[in-house]
């Protein structure tokens, strides 16, 4: 598949629809990493930028306060859904057994430091 442009949600956040304690205008030494790697990735991105082929798009719901209620309702909603339904894997429990795998895996590449008690907590809940 060939695309001639590419459509990227601009990843510097909108500082005037936060509340002041998530404002990176506000609090910049919380945002410091984050700005460092956005300007980084731009730095790499600026061929691509300058040629029209990458483009940044503003989130409508940074400009929408409604928009951004109906996300955060329909966010509520999910939570309250089971993780995995009848239809989400067939009669073997393939999609389930994949996704233990998956976790299993990424939890093995993990510092043993980092696991501690979670990390054994987990486990017997997975095998």
């Amino acid at each position: 598949m060939h695309f001639d442009q590419i459509l990227i949600p601009d990843p510097f956040q909108s500082a005037w629809s936060r509340k002041e304690e998530f404002n990176p205008i506000a609090q910049p030494d919380q945002y410091l990493d984050d700005t460092l790697m956005l300007v980084y990735s731009m730095a790499m991105l600026q061929p691509l930028i300058d040629s029209g082929q990458v483009l940044f798009v503003p989130d409508p719901a940074d400009f929408l306060p409604s928009l951004k209620m109906k996300m955060v309702e329909v966010g509520e909603r999910k939570k309250e859904l089971p993780f995995y339904s009848k239809g989400d894997y067939d009669a073997e429990g393939r999609v389930l057994k994949m996704g233990k795998k998956f976790f299993t895996r990424t939890l093995a590449q993990l510092p043993v430091e980092s696991k501690g008690h979670i990390y054994r907590h987990i486990y017997r809940q997975i095998k």
